[in-house]
């Protein structure tokens, strides 16, 4: 009979059991608090319904705040990371809980506090029990999978060139001294990305990722993949001093290919650069390569400059916008000057990856702000929406003000994608930043619509609206402003304000997609022409 395995799980982390401790201690604390005072309730005049729905809130908490506590200790920082990735969401859950907990038939018998604690209740013991399965959201191989794929390729493919250096190294007489400290910063830099993204000795990940794998709140929050391509790119950058001159002409090639899509400012400079450090190398390569083929066809006096070529004909381009330099070269060239032209490749390299990698921690930031603010944006939303309750606003009137939210919010989604649509198929990896602008818009187009809904009927001009006889200036009613039977207009109201929001968002919305459209251009098989200076392509 097989041996029934328990399963593996691994111990906290300090930071974890210290919070899930002082989240207890606290949790306890309130709870003897509320039960000193609870027999002087009546003295200090509060009413006995709303303490007693108080106490069942504290109660509540509690059993939440154990449960919390039981699951980072099983489940260790990746639990607690999810918690903190998935806590943009609360306040939805928290106003779901609330409507339900108030426009449900039982609940009319009961005081409004009461409705507020069962809705807390519910909506913190969803979020904190669905975060269990939402765990790998900080799991590296599983956080932003597509990226964690194309990382271990990355990384196998530079293990694979620094191991046949090594080699190449290994069995030189006397290696240059650039080339042996870039193979030993590849192999160190390689080392960090191997630990960071928790590959075996032969860099193969495994097929399922077990349940015991510890989290991270780096990887929930993606920067811990871009400090990955960081790492790769020094990799990659310090193998230009070790590869010999033939592959160091391939990666300055594929390094003019990103340039002639890309933004970078400094683009024209760069590629210069380039064809310098590939002249020193194989003049000839300079010509049948890195010459663009439009210009040569556009070429109508081909030149000769024997000092570069060494006696052969080379054709230079008399509109090329920053030609070759021309003059006599000496003849001798000092004997470290292979590791210049490497430095220069080498440099190109880092420029081009620096400006990736900004882009990509640019994007993460977006994220990051954006979440955040719909956190504060929820928060103040559920706080409104507490103290319409505790004022025992009539039923009806909160679930038409829901229906006209849900219309916002709906309209602006429809919105959103067809701003999508229009901005075409991106290939680039946003990480969790399209789903945070779904979430956002939502939130804003649904929030815009029921108060627009209030602002038009508020107006002067109310009366219209409202379908009355005569205007008036006055604050109507929450009555008939939320009433489908007063306010005819009102869900077109609301469906007209929930395309609003984006004349406001509009622009981040325009920053962050540039910021992927420079992503995109940086590609050496970029589909969008870079515009020079003088306005070609």
């Amino acid at each position: 009979m097989p041996k029934l395995r328990m399963p593996n799980l691994r111990m906290p982390s300090r930071r974890a059991f210290a919070g899930s401790t002082i989240l207890g201690v606290g949790a306890l604390a309130v709870a003897i608090v509320a039960g000193v005072f609870d027999g002087a309730a009546g003295g200090l005049g509060v009413p006995v319904e709303m303490w007693h729905a108080l106490r069942q809130g504290l109660g509540g908490v509690v059993i939440l705040v154990a449960l919390g506590g039981l699951f980072a200790w099983g489940f260790g920082e990746a639990y607690l990371a999810a918690l903190w990735v998935t806590a943009p969401r609360v306040p939805g859950f928290v106003a779901v809980g609330w409507l339900l907990a108030y426009l449900a038939p039982p609940a009319a018998g009961l005081p409004p506090t009461a409705s507020l604690a069962v809705g807390l209740w519910f909506a913190l013991l969803i979020w904190i029990a669905t975060t269990v399965p939402f765990r790998r959201l900080a799991l590296v191989a599983t956080a932003q999978a597509q990226t964690y794929g194309e990382l271990v390729v990355r990384y196998n493919q530079l293990r694979s060139r620094c191991e046949a250096c090594s080699d190449v190294l290994t069995r030189s007489t006397a290696p240059p001294v650039a080339a042996v400290v870039g193979r030993e910063e590849s192999i160190r830099q390689l080392a960090i990305v191997q630990r960071m993204l928790e590959l075996p000795e032969d860099g193969l990940p495994k097929a399922i990722v077990p349940d015991d794998t510890p989290g991270a709140l780096a990887w929930a929050t993606g920067v811990g993949y871009v400090s990955v391509w960081e790492a790769l790119n020094r990799a990659d950058e310090a193998l230009i001093d070790v590869e010999s001159p033939p592959a160091a002409i391939g990666e300055a090639l594929h390094d003019m290919l990103r340039l002639s899509g890309s933004t970078i400012k400094s683009a024209d400079h760069l590629q210069d650069a380039l064809r310098a450090a590939v002249r020193h190398f194989d003049p000839e390569a300079d010509r049948l390569y890195f010459y663009p083929q439009r210009r040569r066809r556009d070429d109508q006096a081909p030149a000769t400059d024997p000092s570069v070529t060494g006696g052969g004909s080379t054709t230079t381009p008399s509109s090329e916008r920053t030609p070759a330099p021309t003059g006599t070269l000496p003849r001798t060239t000092p004997p470290d000057s292979d590791a210049v032209a490497k430095s220069v490749i080498r440099e190109v390299r880092h420029a081009i990856s620096q400006y990736r990698d900004g882009r990509r921690a640019a994007i993460l930031r977006a994220r990051g702000r954006l979440l955040r603010t719909i956190l504060v944006t929820g928060i103040a939303a559920d706080v409104l929406l507490g103290l319409v309750i505790l004022e025992q606003v009539a039923q009806p009137v909160l679930a038409t003000a829901a229906a006209f939210f849900l219309v916002g919010g709906v309209v602006g989604l429809f919105n959103r994608l067809r701003l999508e649509a229009d901005s075409g198929v991106s290939t680039t990896q946003d990480y969790g930043l399209f789903d945070a602008r779904l979430l956002h818009t939502l939130l804003i187009s649904g929030l815009a619509g029921v108060g627009g809904v209030y602002l038009l009927s508020a107006a002067p001009g109310a009366g219209a609206v409202l379908g009355s006889q005569a205007p008036t200036v006055s604050l109507p009613p929450l009555s008939e402003v939320f009433n489908p039977a007063t306010n005819r207009l009102g869900l077109l109201v609301a469906a007209v304000f929930g395309l609003t929001p984006d004349l406001i968002i509009g622009k981040l919305r325009q920053q962050t997609d540039a910021l992927k459209q420079d992503l995109s251009s940086s590609e050496a098989a970029s589909q969008a022409p870079r515009k020079g200076s003088d306005g070609s392509t």
